[in-house]
């Protein structure tokens, strides 16, 4: 079956697609380069004219580097909390929490300045993947003209911890656990030193910083391999979604609206794709009229729609967000049962955006996650394929949006 104006046949299309695609698939291995094929095939079953955009990976960043930092800084929390409690002077004190401070606001930074490199070190192996383009391109004047490109991947991992209950606990420890811990520190230190005196000892709730301490120092033992993850939300309805789209764009006509879907690989050890996709283009892409739309995880009538991200509430693209909304507000017919909320993304959230953002691109991201992603519970029936076929429709009503808003010079 495939995907058409009535919701009810791209659902059942996409049922079967993802019901497909739906298998451990990490990257490097024979079932990622099925994937792949499963992809492109179809692309020719829908009559989609798709390029292949090959490139080079690695896995050595996500498998030996990805959580090296989160550790160095729980044994930094560790270190400074025994100082504290075991030397409680009110100088030191307010030193340690300011280093603290700035490794939670930088650690973020500090992942992305080693990925790229360690990924492509001499120590790793190097294997070939590829992205999958469809491009759906305004004919006539450019002038004015917005480039839109979909995000979604094709390959997938599992992770030993459930990351799905570890991000929870690793978000409150290494974030706020941290934040909060430096601004006790803080303001105990400042308190004695308006004072003028130096206290006997710490208060004894500093003991929580050796738990948040041995918290954070336990994400090392994250490990992330292909495993029994079938990847239906992560992210094989995300690529069923693109594919209905751009099938469903062949009928629709923009004015100053680009549509370039791009099926990312190796998104999974460090959004290597999206990456390289940009590095390629960065002399033809234009800063300010690219948009990068992540879909990933969209599996239920509760879709969270990303305006900043990190602590330091970088936007997300202003253009895209105005015309998700005017969708939104008018009720458009393909969401009159969809549940809308805008959301800020913190750290450490990494999906296909990261690298977009890196480069000093707009991105933004959507998402409907049912907390089983990297996990043998992510498989095709967590997903309601009667909603994605109405989030497609929904993509096309925010398209002609984006299009009116950039002819108005928006």
């Amino acid at each position: 079956m495939t995907p058409d104006r009535e919701p009810g046949s791209t659902a059942g299309w996409m049922e079967s697609f993802v019901r497909r695609l739906s298998f451990p698939r990490f990257v490097g291995t024979a079932n990622e380069a099925r994937a792949r094929q499963i992809i492109k095939d179809e692309c020719k079953a829908l009559e989609l004219s798709c390029d292949i955009d090959p490139f080079k990976t690695s896995d050595f960043f996500i498998k030996y580097i990805n959580t090296v930092p989160y550790f160095i800084m729980g044994l930094y929390v560790l270190v400074s909390s025994i100082l504290i409690l075991v030397i409680p002077d009110p100088v030191m004190m307010l030193v340690l929490a300011g280093i603290l401070l700035v490794l939670v606001f930088t650690i973020e930074d500090i992942l992305h300045a080693v990925k790229y490199p360690a990924m492509y070190c001499r120590f790793a192996r190097i294997v070939d993947t590829e992205n999958i383009l469809i491009e759906k391109k305004v004919t006539g004047n450019p002038e004015g003209i917005q480039n839109v490109f979909f995000m979604a991947h094709s390959d997938g991992k599992t992770e030993k911890q459930d990351p799905n209950r570890w991000f929870v606990i690793e978000y409150l420890s290494i974030s706020f656990g941290s934040m909060a811990l430096a601004a006790h520190a803080i303001t105990f230190s400042v308190l004695f030193l308006l004072a003028g005196g130096v206290p006997p000892h710490a208060p004894g709730w500093f003991f929580y910083g050796i738990i948040l301490a041995v918290i954070d120092m336990l994400r090392i033992s994250t490990a992330y391999y292909e495993g029994d993850s079938p990847g239906a939300s992560d992210d094989a309805i995300g690529v069923a979604i693109e594919l209905a789209l751009m099938k469903r764009l062949a009928s629709e006509s923009f004015h100053k609206v680009n549509v370039t879907s791009v099926v990312t690989g190796a998104e999974e050890v460090g959004e290597t794709g999206a990456y390289q996709f940009i590095k390629k283009r960065e002399g033809t892409l234009d800063k300010e009229r690219s948009h990068f739309i992540v879909i990933d995880g969209m599996c239920k009538e509760h879709v969270r729609y990303f305006t900043s991200f990190g602590y330091r509430f970088k936007r997300f693209s202003p253009l895209v967000r105005r015309a998700v909304e005017n969708v939104i507000a008018r009720n458009h017919e393909s969401i009159k049962d969809v549940d809308f909320s805008r959301s800020w993304m913190p750290p450490p959230v990494n999906t296909d955006h990261s690298a977009v953002v890196k480069l000093g691109y707009m991105a933004f991201v959507m998402e409907s996650n049912v907390g089983v992603t990297h996990t043998a519970r992510d498989t095709p029936d967590v997903i309601d394929y009667a909603f994605a076929g109405k989030f497609v429709e929904f993509l096309v009503a925010m398209l002609h949006e984006l299009d009116d808003l950039a002819g108005h010079g928006a």
